[in-house]
């Protein structure tokens, strides 16, 4: 009875914890958002601010205390005022909060940790709830590994009562819940129909393994609220201080994703190149987008070295013989089929991508607008020739790298591919949903 006490407590704190106060949104001349908005911006806000904490001293917790005790007295206030009476009985959030609590009742049924999670991402995240820092982390395996996902996952630990791991993890669930019911705030329908679609797209994508320690799961929130914000700047009928304000939103994303997941910054790159082609946007905008991005990485890698972090292990295992001299031996028809069969498998365990290729394909040739669907077939494009790439030119055993991670891999930008579906029932909502 404790421990479910606590769960359902964890929630709650994380809840306020990620609140983002309609009262700072005025400041963009942003129109009053609905609670969800609010608690998705708050997310991201929330995981920058962590990440910003992870390079102080961690020895002397005081401060990060302090830091999570103003935030949650800030939020909890506005929260109060904001949503005082039948506010909080708000449909939506309550669907997101029964969401968050049946999967963290299953994952403190399911705690043993993935492969990669027991032998790296919880040795970081020890180190944290130990009172280690940032610069403890070259004692621990895979320098190269970014430590945003483990740092989360040690300070909701080390403030919930009962200091259980999983309670940590229950952030994961939660991002990635409200992550889905953020996207589906773009639907052009009443409230019961976009909880109906967070529901369908969350059986089709949920899965207890996804919150064993892997971090996967936190890219694939990031992709699918960077993908939410990179559609309203498409729109084209907002003013550029909203514009400014998604961008923001959009460079903290990819900030938040370089330090959580090495292949976030290859992801990141491609939906970089996305932004350069956005019509009716200055060149300034642009640009400014995109070098804003180089400097991110370069920001990473600066503080690295800073840090004593070895990077040279990016490659351990994976690519560190890789050469001019046997690259011939990487586009055998053999191992090109065997990966492209595997990469099949994957496309195929993850529904939603089948979904959205259809759904692509259709729009394209009977849509007459087709302005926005373009930015997501190259996306799709570009990630597919990126994720085949990762294992055409690995040096690893292909076909048990294959089998170990091609499912996980495609899952990270599933979450982009969600807006075609959208975009499909928006324009299409009173056929699809006639019989409602």
């Amino acid at each position: 009875m404790t421990e479910i006490f606590q769960i359902f407590l964890q929630i709650l704190v994380i809840f306020i914890f990620c609140y983002f106060p309609q009262y700072y949104l005025n400041f963009f001349d942003l129109k009053k958002q609905s609670i969800i908005e609010k608690i998705s911006l708050g997310v991201i806000i929330n995981i920058f601010i962590l990440l910003l904490l992870s390079f102080t001293n961690q020895k002397n917790f005081n401060l990060v205390y302090i830091v999570l005790i103003i935030i949650f007295c800030n939020n909890l206030f506005f929260f109060t005022i904001e949503n005082w009476g039948f506010k909080l009985f708000d449909t939506k959030l309550i669907f997101l909060f029964i969401f968050i609590l049946v999967f963290s009742f299953d994952l403190a049924n399911n705690l043993k940790l993935g492969w990669d999670p027991q032998n790296f991402w919880f040795f970081k995240t020890l180190n944290f709830i130990q009172g280690g820092d940032i610069y403890n982390l070259k004692n621990i395996p895979r320098q190269d590994y970014p430590h945003l996902g483990s740092f989360i996952w040690a300070i909701y630990t080390k403030i919930s009562f009962l200091k259980l791991e999983y309670l940590g993890r229950i952030f994961y669930i939660f991002f990635y819940c409200v992550s889905i019911f953020s996207v589906a705030e773009l639907l052009n329908l009443d409230d019961i129909k976009k909880i109906l679609f967070s529901s369908i797209i969350i059986i089709l994508t949920y899965n207890i393994l996804l919150f064993n320690g892997h971090q996967e799961i936190l890219i694939f929130s990031i992709f699918t609220l960077f993908s939410k914000y990179f559609y309203l700047i498409i729109k084209n009928n907002i003013s550029k201080s909203v514009i400014n304000y998604y961008s923001i939103i959009i460079l903290l994303l990819f900030l938040c994703g370089t330090w959580t997941k090495n292949e976030a910054m290859f992801f990141s790159f491609t939906s970089m190149l996305l932004i350069l082609c956005l019509p009716k946007k200055s060149s300034l905008f642009r640009l400014s987008i995109f070098f804003s991005f180089f400097f991110i990485i370069a920001l990473r890698f600066l503080i690295f070295k800073e840090i004593g972090l070895d990077t040279s292990t990016i490659h351990a295992n994976n690519y560190e013989n890789l050469s001019l001299l046997n690259l011939g031996n990487h586009f055998r028809i053999d191992r090109i089929l065997l990966i492209f069969k595997y990469f099949f498998f994957g496309l195929v365990s993850n529904l939603i991508y089948i979904i959205a290729i259809f759904v692509i394909i259709f729009m394209l040739y009977y849509r007459k607008n087709k302005t926005d669907l373009f930015f997501y077939f190259t996306s799709l494009i570009l990630n597919f020739l990126l994720i085949l790439s990762f294992y055409i030119f690995s040096t690893a055993p292909i076909e048990w790298t294959l089998k170990v991670t091609i499912e996980r891999v495609t899952f990270e930008v599933l979450g982009i591919y969600l807006i075609p579906i959208i975009i499909f029932i928006n324009v299409y909502s009173k056929k699809v949903f006639k019989i409602c």
